[in-house]
């Protein structure tokens, strides 16, 4: 039987509602858990108050790591003054520091990238001091026109 044909009989029954949600569903499990397939997994984390060990192990058997990088410093927005709050505040643990994710996910494999980049984040810039450390570290910064193979 030809795969559409056979595509077509299994979800027949289906309401295109009931279609959609389970898309969705699927689509939230994998962003949660990391899509896999082909022998590669891409785990996808825009927002991180903390590394715990669960998702540590989680992100160990990815093969692409893309991991919020939204404040390199906690103080970052203070000290800019375009905030009042710390990234830790808002949810999002700093790249820097003992407790920081370049130290919480040190010694990952395979391909590291960060993303979510606030502006006033100096790793934006290149050749910047904390641009080179997390360089340095094997993490990739997210620039426009990114391309990510599996």
């Amino acid at each position: 039987m030809h795969f559409v044909a056979i595509i077509e009989n299994t979800f027949a029954a289906y309401s295109a509602k009931t279609l959609v949600l389970l898309f969705v569903s699927v689509l939230i499990a994998g962003m949660a858990r990391g899509f896999s397939g082909f022998g590669a997994a891409l785990i996808f984390v825009p927002g991180a108050a903390a590394v715990t060990p669960g998702l540590r192990a989680r992100l160990e058997r990815a093969d692409v790591v893309l991991f919020d990088g939204t404040l390199f410093t906690d103080d970052e927005m203070i000290a800019s003054g375009t905030g009042e709050k710390t990234g830790r505040r808002m949810g999002h643990m700093p790249i820097d520091g003992a407790d920081g994710s370049l130290a919480a996910l040190s010694g990952l494999g395979k391909r590291r990238i960060y993303i979510h980049i606030n502006n006033t984040n100096p790793i934006l810039i290149d050749g910047s001091a904390e641009r080179g450390r997390v360089e340095s570290a094997g993490w990739e910064v997210a620039a426009d026109g990114l391309e990510i193979s599996l």
